[in-house]
């Protein structure tokens, strides 16, 4: 695959050689003083020209009888020499700017240059890349077969046919012509073994049996010759039939010419394995007027056979009549007689018609009449005597008596498809054993078409409906009564049917409502069941279908009689169930309705629920469910006990009492408890826990646990510092670790606290250890965690600067982030243009930033007349921030460069170097 560069490349190079080509011939009148000058403005002299091309195997004084190839090789070394040219150029200017900035002021603002940008780039491979999109939509139209136009063609644009490159690639067939080149193998095994390769030379030979016998192949198939080796080397090695075997190892590489009518015509050399279709389909088959069925093989020998495609189609064991021999001639006419055929047909295409072939095997090759083809009538139509005409051929005539009809070039055979609808038939739905449609015969009555479905114990005999369709399409229903057809087939009842009557017979279930009643609540199977059209369903009758009563049953039963049609209107019932179950004939057991819905209700209906509450010192606290004798002693195990540090001493009951139509008023119980949960003392001694209970369990006063700071990194012991004093400070603990190690960092120290979500807070613990009155000696809290690195040698500068242009990209990070010395007492504009080459011309003078190791930030400061840089520490990072989007849109502002004018203005300058190198060795 050729790379998008080197494309690039070539596309100019092609320009430039055609407008070279034209120039040539118009320079007779140019001096030697023109073409010096020339060069001269281009910043090349004719000795470094020369030199150069002496460099690459050029001989300047004897360029006249270059090939093309050369020439473009030769223009694109001139190209690149004037390129490097310019470059050195480019780059001397570029130094002498960058020593030029190092003089200026800070102040100064950068200049408003023209550059080239990554979006100028992005410009030139825009109009590289679209010089490159239509070159490749030419290359792929050159690979790209059209669809085939006629019926046969597209076996050789789609590959369905291989060719074979390789002769290993295939088993050669016994009827293989052998020849000059071929190389076979022979196999003997049993008494005798020889396993050998033999190459038939150019008479026609193979020499065996140590050369000493010479035996004729050429001209013999495969087979023959098999059968003639067998013969010869039976004489001289022992071995049975079946043990020895002949196989083609190579074929023979021959060459045919393909003319003609054909994509690519010429000649093509392949092995002798491929067949003339092979051949063809090497030269992507016949064009689009090309012939399938009269196609030429003449043969070296003189003879002609005529290749059929349609018969390779229908028999590919044709192809054995069609090997190639060298020098064999393949030629393909223009078609004589095509035609169209469309409509109710398998394969509508257009085909190729010999002299002798019409209608009928056209239909033939087209697959056949497709089902629902019109037969009595084939429309051909025909351009004949400059007018178009059509031709109603009668084609079911013609196949009575195997005729036929004559077909002419350009003729469209047109299958029509039946349109009509089926007609004679009758149907039947509903409630009948076999439902449909059914054939009309001439006489068919009603009770004919009831006998062919078949009545069920269902279906509803004394009404029915015929539907018939009137011959305006209207639709009329007849009423019928089927009892009195059936009884007597030979009334007026029994009326004929027409075509395309519909009798419909209803089931019984159609005209019935379905009714059900249905038992709900505490009954072992709730459920619907179908209502008992006798009228002798009662309450126990439907509570023993539903399986009998749940223990949690109580006596109390609803009965809900709610019709469906009239949702809105609903009548309840109450019934006792322990008067039922005693005496189920008693009135309560009353007749249930269509829809009544008998409902149960649980005793657990009527009881409301209840719990107490436990908070406090307690290891699980929350709600539970209040029972029967349940106990202060219950309530505390359900709340996992007491917490370490409860207050036995102080255990508060708060309970609500409700007092008869008056409103709620809350007391309190205090009780002391001992670690069994057992009363030692109460002010209520008759205390009992009741529901709704709220259980307080205190905690001791001033009760906590050890608080703990962390100390990490360069302190002698790091490691968790317990807060032993009220209002300890860092100092202190920073002490008790034995002080800070040789290597210890107090400036890039820094403390997190996650207590309130406070997070990382500033610190100088360097002011800290030089003063304990330091504001930064704070109050330790729990959880503070404490953190001094090692010492930091470096300083770390990020952001928009021009390190680019003074460091090497293996020195440069992220963000152009790069790590430099320390420098004590030094402000961040000494950093920046020290070490970072100065701020880019995206930079901000105004924002930059300097992180000390501690996590404090110092900002530059811009008074009226200069701008004051914050003091770099160790460990710091100085961030130079980037202009605002505002001032970057006004830079883009500016007028793009036409890369599209730069590019053709440097293919002339390079033509013209080109063409002046050339005329200067005429001139020499």
């Amino acid at each position: 695959m050729i790379s998008i560069q080197r494309l690039r490349i070539g596309l100019l190079a092609i320009c430039i050689s055609l407008i070279s080509i034209t120039i040539q011939a118009q320079v007779s009148g140019v001096t030697e003083e023109l073409i010096l000058e020339e060069l001269e403005k281009r910043g090349l002299d004719i000795e470094e020209v020369r030199a150069e091309l002496i460099a690459n195997g050029y001989d300047p004084d004897n360029l006249q009888n270059l090939s093309p190839l050369q020439l473009v090789e030769l223009e694109e070394l001139i190209i690149e020499l004037e390129e490097a040219k310019k470059l050195q150029i480019f780059e001397q200017e570029e130094e002498k700017e960058m020593e030029a900035e190092k003089k200026m002021s800070e102040e100064k603002e950068p200049r408003e240059e023209s550059e080239v940008t990554l979006g100028d780039i992005d410009e030139v491979d825009k109009i590289l890349d679209t010089l490159v999109e239509n070159v490749e939509e030419e290359f792929n139209y050159q690979e790209e077969l059209a669809a085939a136009k006629i019926y046969g063609q597209e076996i050789f644009r789609n590959k369905t046919i291989k060719v074979y490159q390789q002769s290993e690639e295939i088993k050669a067939p016994e009827y293989y012509v052998l020849g000059v080149g071929d190389e076979i193998g022979i196999s003997i095994w049993g008494r005798s073994s020889l396993d050998k390769e033999y190459i038939i030379s150019k008479d026609g030979y193979i020499k065996i049996v140590n050369g000493k016998i010479r035996v004729l192949l050429k001209g013999l198939s495969l087979s023959k010759a098999r059968e003639k080796l067998r013969k010869v080397f039976s004489q001289h090695y022992d071995f049975e039939e079946g043990e020895f075997e002949i196989t083609l190892n190579y074929s023979r590489t021959i060459q045919v010419t393909v003319y003609g009518d054909v994509l690519n015509p010429g000649p093509i050399t392949i092995p002798a394995v491929n067949t003339a279709f092979s051949a063809l389909v090497a030269v992507n088959g016949p064009s689009d007027i090309g012939s399938v069925r009269n196609i030429k093989l003449i043969k070296n020998s003189g003879e002609t056979k005529i290749i059929d495609v349609y018969e390779y189609m229908n028999n590919p064991s044709v192809a054995k009549n069609f090997y190639l021999e060298e020098a064999d001639i393949i030629v393909v006419p223009v078609v004589e007689k095509v035609v169209t055929i469309g409509g109710a047909i398998y394969r509508p295409y257009k085909y190729e018609l010999k002299d002798n072939e019409h209608l009928k095997e056209l239909i033939g090759y087209a697959g056949g009449l497709k089902e629902d083809a019109y037969k009595k009538t084939v429309q051909v139509r025909r351009s004949a005597d400059d007018q178009k005409e059509i031709l109603d051929v009668p084609y079911s005539d013609l196949v009575s008596r195997n005729g036929n009809f004559n077909l002419e070039h350009g003729d469209y055979i047109l299958i029509k498809s039946i349109t009509s609808e089926i007609e004679n038939f009758v149907s039947i739905d509903g409630a009948v054993r076999d439902k449909g449609q059914f054939q009309r015969t001439e006489g068919m009555r009603l009770s004919d078409l009831i006998e062919i479905a078949g009545l069920t114990p269902e279906s509803k005999t004394d009404k029915a409906f015929v539907l018939r369709t009137n011959s305006d399409g209207t639709t009329t229903h007849k009423k019928v009564n089927i009892d009195e057809v059936l009884k007597n087939k030979s009334s007026d009842l029994n009326f004929v049917l027409n075509n395309k009557d519909h009798l419909t017979i209803w089931a019984k279930s159609r005209f019935i409502d379905e009714l059900e009643i249905s038992i709900d609540g505490a009954v072992r199977n709730p459920s619907n069941y179908s209502f008992d059209t006798s009228g002798e369903i009662r309450v126990a009758d439907v509570i023993t279908l539903a399986g009998g009563l749940r223990r949690d049953a109580s006596n109390k039963v609803s009965i809900q009689s709610r019709d469906p049609l009239k949702s809105k209107s609903i009548i309840y019932n109450q019934v006792d169930l322990d008067i039922i179950m005693k005496n189920e004939n008693s009135p309560e057991n009353i007749v249930l309705n269509p829809f009544d819905r008998v409902f149960v209700y649980s005793q657990n209906d009527f009881i409301e629920s209840s719990e107490v509450e436990i908070q406090g010192a307690v290891n699980n606290p929350g709600k539970f469910d209040f029972g029967q004798n349940m106990n202060l002693k219950d309530a505390l195990l359900l709340a996992g006990g007491f917490k370490f540090g409860a207050a036995l001493n102080k255990v508060e009951i708060s309970r609500i009492i409700f007092p008869d139509n008056k409103p709620t008023k809350t007391i309190i119980a205090n009780l002391e408890l001992d670690k069994n949960f057992n009363i030692i003392k109460s002010d209520n001694p008759s205390f009992e826990l009741e529901p709704f209970d709220a259980i307080l369990v205190r905690y001791v006063p001033d009760f906590e646990l050890q608080k703990f700071v962390y100390l990490e990194g360069e302190v002698v012991y790091p490691g968790a510092y317990p807060i032993i004093t009220d209002n300890e400070k860092i100092s202190s603990i920073i002490d008790r670790a034995g002080g800070l190690t040789a290597e210890g960092f107090a400036e890039g120290a820094s403390l997190f606290r996650g207590i309130d979500d406070v997070g990382n807070v500033v610190i100088k613990l360097e002011d800290v250890i030089r003063n304990k009155n330091s504001r930064f000696n704070f109050i330790v809290q729990n959880g503070d965690r404490l953190t001094i690195p090692k010492q930091k040698e470096f300083v770390t500068i990020i952001g928009a600067t021009r390190v680019d242009e003074v460091l090497s990209d293996e020195a440069i990070g992220n963000d152009n982030e790069i790590n430099v010395p320390y420098h004590p007492g030094k402000k961040a504009d000494f950093y920046i243009n020290e070490y970072a080459g100065g701020i880019s011309d995206q930079g901000n003078r105004n924002s930059i930033f300097v992180e000390q190791a501690n996590g404090q930030i110092n900002k530059t400061v811009n008074n009226f007349f200069f701008r004051r840089y914050p003091e770099v520490k160790k460990g710091a990072v100085i961030k130079v921030g980037y202009k605002s989007a505002d001032k970057l849109k006004a830079r883009e502002d500016k007028e793009p460069i036409d890369w599209g004018k730069v590019l053709a203005d440097s293919v002339a300058q390079a033509t013209t170097v080109l063409t002046l190198v050339l005329l200067v060795q005429r001139l020499d």
